[in-house]
């Protein structure tokens, strides 16, 4: 609960929540031969032989080898306050210090070494009206050789082997005190976060916005543009006999908005640059059209990795919600 301070003051409350995870994971070996998902072949007239898996190109992916039993843990935190505000009807504003402040890695307890994994850290911010900051790290617990060479001894607090950092500006056309808009990217809700598309639930920023907009517009808003700046430094160790090292830095410019064209018909778009390789970044487009119980919804990306479209109309209603039609053709059907 929030922890009271004087009614005169400033600032009358502080609230700091911490939210701890722990969970338990086992997965066998699927590189034995009996699940028919790696296969070993010879290779040579020596008699070396290889295992491979011959869907490894699929789109699905294929199961990792090797058994695991993990213990997953995480720990993230957030920070509120109240203050005094004559402007709200109550007295009082609540105000977000930290959105979240986040960590989590695992163990394995059936790994011959190493079993610590990665330990991941973000950080996200509005504290300031429309304006996100996001922070993002990537540490490794064990020690390398100079020649860049994991070994078994812990290392403390971690070497950084990725980070990133981004903030980004939203402009509206007034004070919206309604459900958020589709190409807001930081009020996704959790059904649109599939796990299909991403094994860690988090789903790419332009698939969520095109499933977003089948379902779920918000009319009210007459304009809506936003910018965002994201930079993102990563380093490698590769045993290459000298430095051992592989440093690389992104630098992109992103864009998105969504305009009203009539009482009943929005249109949503969002871009980017991409500063270093000096080229467009995924982008993309959706119109949505409210058919007073029913929406229409049409999204496209034109072009990249990403290039796919769809189609759909259904009734707006949640408990009818699997009343619909839908046509696509997914960025997947681009890889045959």
């Amino acid at each position: 609960d929030f922890t009271k301070k004087r009614r005169d003051r400033k600032i009358q409350a502080i609230r700091h929540t911490l939210t701890p995870s722990i969970g338990f994971s086992y997965a066998p070996d699927f590189s034995d031969p009996k699940y028919g998902y790696y296969l070993t072949r010879q290779t040579d007239s020596t008699g070396r032989f290889t295992t491979y898996s011959p869907y490894a190109v699929n789109a699905y992916g294929v199961p990792s080898s090797g058994r695991s039993m993990s213990m997953n843990f995480s720990l993230s935190q957030n920070l509120e306050m109240k203050v005094l505000s004559k402007r709200d009807t109550s007295g009082v504003k609540k105000i977000k210090l930290i959105d979240e402040l986040r960590a989590s890695g695992s163990y394995n307890f059936l790994a011959d070494s190493m079993r610590l994994s990665t330990i991941s850290l973000s950080f996200r911010s509005t504290i300031f009206k429309n304006f996100g900051i996001n922070l993002s790290a990537t540490l490794d617990p064990y020690r390398v050789t100079p020649q860049g060479v994991r070994y078994d001894k812990l290392f403390f607090p971690g070497r950084i082997t990725s980070t990133g950092w981004s903030f980004g500006y939203t402009f509206k056309s007034r004070e919206d005190k309604s459900t958020p808009a589709v190409n807001d990217i930081t009020s996704i809700p959790p059904e649109y976060q599939n796990p299909f598309y991403d094994p860690y639930g988090q789903m790419d920023p332009v698939l969520r916005r095109q499933y977003m907009a089948q379902s779920y517009y918000d009319f009210t808003l007459p304009w809506n543009f936003g910018f965002n700046y994201a930079v993102n430094y990563s380093v490698s160790y590769v045993n290459n006999g000298t430095t051992g090292y592989r440093k690389n830095v992104t630098q992109t410019i992103g864009f998105n908005g969504s305009v009203n064209l009539t009482p009943k018909t929005g249109i949503t778009f969002q871009g980017g640059y991409d500063i270093k390789a000096n080229k467009l970044t995924t982008s993309s487009v959706s119109i949505t059209r409210d058919l007073h119980c029913w929406q229409m919804s049409f999204s496209w990306i034109p072009f990249g990795y990403h290039r796919s479209w769809s189609f759909n109309i259904g009734v707006k209603a949640a408990s009818l919600s699997d009343l619909k039609y839908d046509k696509s053709q997914s960025m997947y059907d681009n890889m045959y």
